[in-house]
């Protein structure tokens, strides 16, 4: 090796050794770099999914994430960029800890959850649930009202650019206000853009006021959506000693504006499509209903019945998918009790 070769074999040496100096990436331009190519591998994986399978597997991990504060406050960037994928502009109301607020006059007290806005229990002070002890003596507990953790009470808002173009309502953290006999629940997409559900309870009433509103959404919501979808799942329980007897009259009924009630069959799983406006659904067992009034009306609803076995805590689960007017503009209310 002649002395030309030797010095360049140097020179070389010796730029590497600068530009490891002044140009290599730092170790946090390092992790930066490998949580953009995690973040570009998760949009990829979406992309590469079915729709279906894509939600459902990305929800629920995101949902075990959101239960971590740890893992929130350690990744919050990579993490809202993985929910806004899923939630588009609510992906900021999906972070954050649910808590249960409370409704209550002298007939019942009504626990309502933050994460969704969904009605969890109502206890009637003035009724009780008779069971029977190992010995078949009966005895009596409070009753409670819609307090199945299974039970749903959710919007499904038509967002462009998500999985299957929907965002459920309950999959979102509202911010509760509580003011007297009224609480507002809101679930923010912006500044002055967001979706409020207000309960307000009356005295000595067993009914309660609600509105649904959607406040500065219309470029939000996809704007070929002429209709929005509430979806209420029920899972109507046991109350009475005679659980035969109870059964035949526990289903689900509507009433068309136009015509007499009518409701699912008592006695087996069924299914009924109301095309035209409604002003009401119920779901209702031997003595006691729940149900949802329109100040208006409702633009129609599929509903279903499915009896369980015997031996489940419950009777039947009853749904109905209920089609709400939507007319995009700035301000939307639908009135409801």
């Amino acid at each position: 090796m002649d002395k030309n070769q030797i010095v360049g074999i140097v020179l070389i040496f010796t730029l590497f050794i600068v530009w490891q100096q002044f140009f290599a990436p730092t170790p946090e331009q390092l992790e930066a770099e490998q949580a953009y190519r995690d973040s570009v591998a998760l949009v990829q994986q979406q992309a590469e999914t079915p729709p279906v399978a894509q939600l459902d597997s990305l929800v629920d991990t995101l949902q075990s994430t959101q239960d971590d504060d740890t893992s929130v406050g350690s990744s919050d960037s990579v993490l809202l960029l993985q929910r806004t994928g899923i939630y588009g502009a609510f992906a900021g109301a999906t972070i954050g800890t649910a808590a249960t607020e409370v409704l209550e006059n002298d007939l019942m007290r009504v626990s309502i959850n933050t994460k969704g806005g969904q009605i969890t229990e109502v206890l009637l002070k003035e009724y009780q649930q008779a069971l029977l002890d190992t010995n078949y003596k009966e005895y009596k507990i409070p009753l409670t009202l819609l307090d199945n953790p299974r039970n749903k009470f959710e919007y499904l808002l038509p967002v462009s650019g998500v999985p299957n173009g929907i965002v459920r309502t309950s999959d979102l953290i509202f911010q509760p206000t509580l003011e007297g006999n009224t609480l507002r629940l809101r679930a923010y997409a912006g500044p002055e853009q967001y979706i409020e559900q207000v309960y307000t309870i009356r005295d000595s009433s067993y009914l309660m006021d609600y509105d649904f509103k959607l406040v500065g959404l219309q470029q939000v919501l996809a704007n070929s959506a002429d209709e929005l979808e509430l979806n209420w799942v029920d899972y109507l329980k046991k109350i009475e000693i005679n659980e035969n007897y109870e059964r035949n009259y526990t289903t689900i009924y509507y009433k068309p504006v136009e015509d007499d009630v009518d409701r699912c069959s008592c006695t087996s799983s069924d299914e009924e499509r109301a095309d035209q406006p409604i002003k009401w659904v119920a779901a209702a067992n031997q003595f006691f209903t729940s149900a949802i009034f329109a100040d208006d009306r409702f633009k129609g609803a599929t509903l279903r019945t499915e009896i369980l076995d015997k031996d489940a805590r419950d009777l039947k689960k009853v749904e109905a998918r209920i089609r709400l007017p939507f007319g995009h503009s700035p301000e939307e209310n639908i009135g409801m009790q």
